[in-house]
C-alpha cells in the first residue's frame, strides 16, 4: 500500500509501449535528460470549462476562472521548469494554437484523442522518446502548486519509476515520469474519488516503484475555489491572475 513520502519497491518488469497513443502535430523540441514540466489543459472555451462552478456562478465567470487559472498554472510551469534547467509544455485541448486566447508564450502542441489516460501517456511519451530526464505531468486545476513539488519530483527521479502528488478529492494534481509506461492509466474511473488509489494499485501491478508526495488541491467545485480564495487573501501575488479574476467576479470571494 502507498503511503505519503515512501517509495515502495517491486521487482521491475517490461514496459509495454503498445497502446501509447500517436500525436497529431510535432512535440516541442526539448532539452534531453532535462526536466519537462508537462501541462495538460483545455484552451478556454464557455460551457465546457469549470462547469460544477458555472452551475452557481454562470458560464461567463466559469470561462474567466478557468483561462486565469490556466495562465497562473502556465506561469508557474515555466518558472518552475527554468529554475531546475528543463523546459515548460503545454499539451492543450480545443481549438487552438493557445494564442488565440491570450495566453502566455509556452511551447505548445494538440493533445491526442482519447480518454484522459491515453492523452496523458501520448503526451508524456512524446516527450520521453526525446530523452526528456523526467515528465513532471500537471493540469490547470491547481494554480498555486507550490515550487517544492516540482522540486521533489525532480529529485526523485533515480529511486521512483513514478512520482505522485495525491489531490484532496481522491485524484492526483501532479505526476512525473521518467520512463514510458502504456498500461499505467489502464483502468482508472476519471472524474471518481478513487483515481489515486488506482492508479498506486496499478503502478505496484506493473512492478513500478512508487513515490508519493503530500497531497495537494485542485479546484473543482465550490470548497477548492474557497480554499483558493483564502489563500489568495494571505498571498496576492501566489496567482495573480486568478486574484484579478476573483476580484472581478465578487469581491467579497477573498476575505
Amino acid at each position: 500500500m502507498w503511503t505519503a513520502n515512501r517509495v515502495e519497491r517491486s521487482p521491475p518488469r517490461e514496459v509495454s509501449s503498445g497502446t501509447i497513443s500517436t500525436m497529431s502535430e510535432p512535440c516541442p523540441r526539448i532539452l534531453p535528460g532535462r526536466p519537462v514540466v508537462l501541462v495538460m489543459g483545455r484552451l478556454p472555451e464557455a460551457g465546457r470549462v469549470k462547469t460544477r462552478l458555472g452551475h452557481r456562478y454562470g458560464q461567463t465567470a466559469a470561462l474567466e476562472l478557468h483561462t486565469a487559472f490556466l495562465r497562473d498554472t502556465l506561469d508557474h510551469a515555466v518558472a518552475a521548469a527554468t529554475s531546475l534547467g528543463g523546459r515548460a509544455v503545454f499539451a492543450y485541448e480545443g481549438d487552438g494554437p493557445p494564442s488565440r486566447h491570450g495566453l502566455a508564450e509556452v511551447a505548445a502542441f494538440p493533445q491526442s484523442p482519447g480518454d484522459l489516460g491515453r492523452r496523458q501517456s501520448a503526451a508524456q511519451a512524446a516527450l520521453l522518446d526525446q530523452d526528456a530526464g523526467s515528465v513532471i505531468t500537471i493540469g490547470s486545476d491547481s494554480p498555486t502548486l507550490p515550487a517544492s513539488f516540482f522540486e521533489e519530483a525532480w529529485s526523485r527521479r533515480e529511486t521512483a519509476d513514478v512520482v505522485v502528488a495525491p489531490a484532496t478529492d481522491g485524484g492526483y494534481v501532479l505526476i512525473a515520469l521518467t520512463r514510458r509506461h502504456a498500461d499505467l492509466y489502464t483502468g482508472l474511473e476519471w472524474g471518481t474519488p478513487r483515481v489515486m488509489r488506482t492508479l498506486a494499485e496499478r503502478a505496484l501491478e506493473l512492478g513500478l516503484t512508487l513515490h508519493c508526495m503530500a497531497a495537494w488541491y485542485d479546484i473543482d467545485d465550490e470548497a477548492g475555489l474557497q480554499r483558493l480564495c483564502r489563500e489568495i487573501a494571505a498571498d496576492p501575488g501566489v496567482a495573480p491572475h486568478s486574484a484579478s479574476a476573483l476580484k472581478a467576479l465578487s469581491p467579497d470571494l477573498i476575505p
